[in-house]
């Protein structure tokens, strides 16, 4: 069975993480397949660009690579298949978080619509409130000292 290229990026951070570095050009041809094959060598390429791209190794030399520091982290933490199950998972999260913050903007917006709408019919109730109360008073002032 043909392992992925999630499969063959773990594995090859596995054995860089126990040598430190490899000549590349050799070991990765010989771990996943024949060298004389365009569609394996093009596929073992990717992953070599895949790998510097996240910074998993870095090229010392012609094709000698060494494993980075951020490689070795994540070969700690669980490897590159958990790494990148960790990534989506994040993605997720962040995406649930900024849907739940534009549906919170929707509401307020609605509210604050709605507020501006109300706002000035109650302000003169309360004036009008406020008036009649005073007047009341007043009134009931004027009629007791009579």
């Amino acid at each position: 069975m043909e392992a992925t290229r999630d499969e063959k990026i773990e594995k090859v951070l596995q054995d860089l993480s126990n040598k430190k570095s490899i000549a590349f050009g050799d070991y990765i041809y010989d771990k996943f397949g024949d060298s004389n094959d365009m569609v394996n060598r093009n596929d073992c390429d990717k992953i070599v660009d895949i790998m510097v791209h996240y910074n998993l190794m870095c090229q010392t030399t012609n094709s000698i690579y060494t494993i980075t520091p951020e490689g070795i982290q994540i070969f700690e933490n669980g490897g590159w298949i958990k790494y990148q199950a960790n990534k989506i998972e994040e993605k997720s999260r962040s995406e649930s978080i900024r849907n739940k913050e534009v549906e919170k903007l929707f509401w307020e917006t609605k509210l604050v619509k709605w507020q501006v709408k109300v706002f000035w019919p109650l302000f003169f109730l309360a004036i009008l409130g406020f008036l009649t109360g005073v007047s009341s008073l007043v009134w009931q002032i004027i009629d007791k000292s009579k």
